[in-house]
């Protein structure tokens, strides 16, 4: 690493031109960690952009990228903690060869790391973001002509860290100015005669497609469940649309026409998440101007749905468990108790049984009073085969047309898709059908317009077998036959689709069609 700038100059170059030319913050962040990953024997690189100060003030640096080994999970938000928070405070590198014995690294970032390197980005004295290189081993180590080599490279690649500066400035000034203007609005509205415009915070059903067994039996079971008013669990992996299906819930209830909120564990740091959830109480005197509602108060009448429920910590359980209790809490700071006839419903990605019997990381009483009924989403890969109905609904969109124009999936580019494991589920195939469908200069999206899908070696192993033993002997006469015939099934008859697929013309396709005897005349 000491010598990357002279054995690395057209990779730093490259590297610089790509990073120029993207302001998206988490593809910047990916792509250099992944390139200083590979300059230097280390097993882990993360990267923590800076967030701003919390409501008090702290520093916050929030998880935007992993690169390298799995090893122990990184928190996704750092307040001036181990060497970050180190590294933010006073714009200096910071490494340590035994991290457990360091005391600038504190509590749970000390598991499992034997070493760490922490180096700003900055530009013009202002920090960005931090890198951290990790490793889990303790025969890897850092030394100071490691620093000077990063940095070397850091300073080669200004140009686009100055770009993503403006950036992310930008940007998170519009998000404050928004959020201010949202506080400011909720706060003139709760004053006008202590009523709620409740409309403001209604939803829609949004449409669940699907055919499969297995997703099948949820619907019923969700429909079953909106004639209650009972709190439930939804269980599912990242994207298969617990949200949609919480949504659908709250719709067919008798709370539809009442507040349905949101909120997101993972996003937020403790006291953020109990100030968002129960509201808080300014300690001044006058708390009739700084007096903020939460979300049980704001979703009163209607329902809350409470994503990755998992990430609530422990004050948060118990203000949580209490309330479906008591049917009543506390604000922060509060001293007087508030009411709320509200539905939670909550979302995980884990077995929540076994976060409190084996990891004892959540409340046996919470637990059992949002377990009630819980709903397990399949994964678009134990329900493929809706993947065909999905892409078709998502292509027939206004979002998804080009220049008004619908497009449609060749037979051999969603038999592609139907190999694939989509371990983003739905989420992952509408971003991959966006961006497949500029790609295609077409109507019809090929095998070529899609990005590269890592399929596992088992899957890609098995369909190979398959392909071998369904081996028969035929000449090309009989091979061009058959994908004619598989494609006109596949279209439902649609002749002109058909030649348009095939590359040929509509005479062309009826020719072909009369020599196979399955239609008496030409055209």
């Amino acid at each position: 690493m000491e010598n990357l700038l002279n054995k690395n100059y057209f990779g730093i170059e490259n590297l610089e031109s790509f990073l120029f030319s993207t302001l998206d913050e988490k593809l910047f962040f990916d792509t250099l960690s992944e390139f200083l990953k590979k300059e230097i024997n280390v097993d882990r690189v993360l990267a923590y952009y800076f967030q701003g100060k919390d409501i008090e003030g702290r520093d916050t640096l929030k998880l935007i990228s992993t690169v390298g080994k799995k090893g122990p999970t990184p928190k996704g938000l750092l307040i001036n903690e181990g060497s970050g928070g180190y590294v933010l405070r006073t714009k200096r590198p910071y490494f340590s060869n035994n991290v457990k014995r360091d005391p600038i690294f504190s509590g749970d970032l000390k598991i499992g790391i034997s070493s760490e390197l922490c180096l700003p980005i900055e530009h013009d004295g202002i920090v960005i973001a931090t890198l951290h290189f990790q490793n889990f081993s303790k025969e890897l180590s850092f030394n100071e002509e490691l620093v000077d080599a990063i940095r070397e490279t850091l300073q080669k690649i200004i140009r686009p860290i100055s770009n993503i500066k403006m950036y992310l400035t930008a940007k998170h000034l519009n998000a404050a100015l928004l959020k201010k203007i949202e506080i400011q609005e909720k706060e003139i509205q709760n004053q006008k005669d202590g009523h709620l415009d409740q409309r403001s915070y209604q939803v829609t059903e949004e449409k669940i497609l699907s055919s499969s067994e297995k997703m099948i039996k949820v619907l019923n079971l969700a429909d079953k469940l909106s004639h209650s008013d009972i709190n439930f669990l939804i269980k599912g992996a990242r994207g298969v649309g617990k949200e949609i299906l919480a949504k659908r819930i709250h719709c067919r209830g008798s709370r539809k026409d009442n507040p349905f909120l949101t909120i997101d564990c993972s996003s937020y740091n403790e006291d953020d998440l109990i100030k968002e959830i129960f509201g808080y109480e300014s300690k001044g005197l006058d708390k009739s101007q700084n007096t903020k509602l939460g979300l049980l108060e704001l979703a009163d009448k209607g329902s809350l749905l409470i994503k990755n429920i998992e990430n609530l910590g422990e004050e948060g359980q118990s203000r949580l468990s209490q309330f479906l209790r008591d049917s009543f809490a506390y604000r922060a700071n509060g001293k007087s108790p508030f009411r709320s006839n509200v539905r939670i419903m909550a979302t995980t990605k884990v077995d929540l049984k076994g976060e409190v019997f084996d990891k004892q990381k959540f409340r046996e009483d919470l637990f059992y009073k949002i377990n009630a009924f819980v709903l397990e989403v399949p994964s678009l890969k134990e329900r493929i085969e809706d993947l065909r109905c999905i892409a078709g609904y998502f292509l027939s969109t206004t979002e998804f047309k080009v220049d008004g124009e619908e497009k449609s999936l060749s037979p051999r580019a969603l038999s592609r898709l139907g190999q694939y494991d989509w371990p983003g589920n739905i989420s992952e195939l509408q971003s991959v059908l966006k961006r497949s469908i500029l790609m295609s200069q077409s109507s019809i999206v090929e095998v070529s317009h899609l990005p590269d899908l890592d399929s596992n070696e088992v899957n890609t192993e098995e369909v190979r077998k398959k392909e071998e033993e369904s081996y028969v002997e035929m000449t090309l006469g009989d091979l061009e036959k058959k994908h004619i015939c598989r494609t006109l099934s596949f279209l439902g008859g649609n002749k002109t689709k058909t030649a348009k697929t095939l590359g040929i013309t509509v005479k062309t396709l009826y020719n072909k069609l009369h020599s196979y005897g399955m239609i008496s005349t030409n055209v």
